[in-house]
C-alpha cells in the first residue's frame, strides 16, 4: 500500500457508487472520497461520508485548482481547462453519459414543434460552454441543420472560467438577476430550456417536452455517430503524477471493475435502469446504444467529436487532438 494518502472528488451514482461505498478499491493506494465543498468554500471538507449525486458543484473548483488527486469533471470544461494553459490531464474514464435529446423542453404557446422551430427562438441552457449546451449546439447544427447562430441563448449560471466570452457571432444574454430559467420557461419569457435530465416538463402544464420519445431520434444521431456521448470525465492535477505516476492506471482499473458490476447488476435488476434520464434497457433495444465501457480507443471518435463542437462553437481555441488531452492512450 503507498503510504501516501490519495483524494478523489466523483459523484455518487451509476458505477462511482461502487467506489464511494468500497465495494471496489483502487488497489494498492490509500483513498478517501471527501465532501465536496459547500457553496462559498474553496476546498472539499476532511470528512467523508455525506453522499451527493452529482459532482457539477465541483466543476469549477478542478478546472482551476487542484483540491483532489482524482476530480470528475465536464468533458467540455476539461477541454477549456486545458486551452487555458491549466496543469491537468485527463483518464478515460466516462462516469456520466447522455443524449441531448431528452432534455429539452419547451413552453406550450412558443410554437415550437421540431427543432427548426428554434431559430429565433430564446433558449435557456444554463451557461454557454456547459456540456450539455455545447452537445446540444452540435446535435441541433448537424442532426437538425439547426442554425444556431440565429438562437438566443439565455444563461443563468456564470461560466467555469470568467475571462471566457462567448463569440460574437452568439447572441448570448444573462437571465435577470434572481431568476431562474425554470422560472422563465414557467411563464413563457423563455421559449425553451436544455436542462439535465429535462425536469420541466414535469413541474407545469405550460412546458411539455421537445420530443415526448426521444429514442428514434436518438437512433437517428446514432447511426451517424455511433456512441453514447460523454457527460463528465476523471481529470488528474500534473502534480498528482508527480506523487505516484501509477494511481491514474490503478484508478482506471478499478472503474473499469466498478463499470462491469454496473452494467451486471443493471441487466439483473439489481440497480435502477436509468442513466442522465433515459432507460438503458430503452436506448439498446429502440435506438441501438449499448452501453460503451471505459478506455481510450474505444471512446476517441466521442472524444474527437466534442473536440471539433468545442472547437466550431468557439468553446475552445484550437482543434486538440485526442491524444494530447489523455493518459492511457493504449487503453
Amino acid at each position: 500500500m503507498n503510504a501516501v494518502r490519495f483524494t478523489i472528488g466523483i459523484g455518487h451514482r451509476y458505477d462511482s457508487l461502487y467506489l464511494r461505498n468500497g465495494t471496489v478499491k483502487v488497489e494498492g493506494f490509500d483513498v478517501e472520497y471527501p465532501k465536496p465543498p459547500e457553496r462559498g468554500e474553496s476546498r472539499p471538507q476532511a470528512a467523508a461520508g455525506q453522499a451527493y449525486v452529482a459532482p457539477s458543484s465541483i466543476f469549477t473548483a478542478v478546472a482551476t485548482q487542484a483540491i483532489y488527486d482524482v476530480g470528475e469533471l465536464a468533458l467540455s470544461t476539461y477541454l477549456q481547462a486545458v486551452d487555458y494553459g491549466k496543469e491537468i490531464a485527463a483518464i478515460p474514464v466516462f462516469p456520466s453519459r447522455f443524449f441531448p435529446h431528452s432534455q429539452i423542453a419547451v413552453h406550450v404557446d412558443s410554437g415550437i414543434e421540431r427543432p427548426k422551430d428554434l431559430v429565433g427562438k430564446r433558449f435557456g441552457a444554463g451557461s454557454f460552454s456547459k456540456n450539455y449546451a455545447v452537445w446540444l449546439r452540435g446535435v441541433l447544427r448537424e442532426q437538425y441543420n439547426v442554425a444556431v447562430e440565429k438562437i438566443t441563448w439565455v444563461e443563468d449560471e456564470p461560466e467555469h472560467f470568467p475571462e471566457y466570452r462567448p463569440p460574437d457571432r452568439f447572441v448570448v444574454e444573462k437571465a435577470p438577476q434572481g431568476e431562474t430559467l425554470s422560472s422563465l420557461l414557467k411563464r413563457g419569457e423563455i421559449d425553451a430550456l436544455a436542462a439535465p435530465r429535462a425536469p420541466e416538463r414535469n413541474r407545469s402544464p405550460k412546458v411539455r417536452a421537445l420530443f415526448e420519445n426521444p429514442y428514434p431520434e436518438i437512433r437517428e444521431y446514432f447511426k451517424r455517430h455511433p456512441f453514447f456521448p460523454i457527460n463528465t470525465v476523471l481529470t488528474v492535477p500534473k502534480s498528482t503524477l508527480k506523487k505516484a505516476s501509477d494511481f491514474s492506471k490503478a484508478v482506471f482499473l478499478a472503474f473499469q471493475r466498478a463499470f462491469e458490476l454496473y452494467r451486471e447488476e443493471v441487466k439483473q435488476g439489481g440497480r435502477e435502469d436509468e442513466h442522465s434520464g433515459l432507460s438503458l434497457k430503452r436506448l439498446e433495444e429502440e435506438a441501438g446504444v449499448a452501453p460503451l465501457g471505459y478506455g481510450f480507443r474505444e471512446n476517441r471518435e466521442n472524444l474527437r467529436t466534442m473536440i471539433q463542437y468545442c472547437y466550431e462553437q468557439g468553446v475552445i481555441r484550437r482543434m486538440y487532438r485526442p491524444e494530447e488531452l489523455f493518459l492511457l492512450t493504449e487503453t
